[in-house]
């Protein structure tokens, strides 16, 4: 299930071009491997693995301007 997240992310050209950290439970964590990337029709998608190495699917709505995250854990 997906649930909303505050994330980090370097923006060069565009906004959210990659995660550099993600706040989870209070605590922000680096963002140290972006796996996958891709875009669906209507959100941006990023596989990514964090400093403690969990791993979550991040989603970026543009429209919306929402990040989303599910674990892959």
């Amino acid at each position: 299930m997906e649930s909303p997240l505050n994330v980090g992310c370097y923006s060069g050209g565009r906004y959210g071009e990659r995660p550099q950290w993600v706040e989870r439970e209070g605590r922000r964590l680096a963002v140290v491997s972006v796996n996958r990337q891709y875009r669906e029709e209507e959100r941006l998608v990023f596989d990514v693995t964090l400093e403690d190495k969990g791993r979550l699917i991040l989603y970026y709505y543009p429209q919306r301007d929402v990040w989303f995250g599910v674990s892959k854990e």
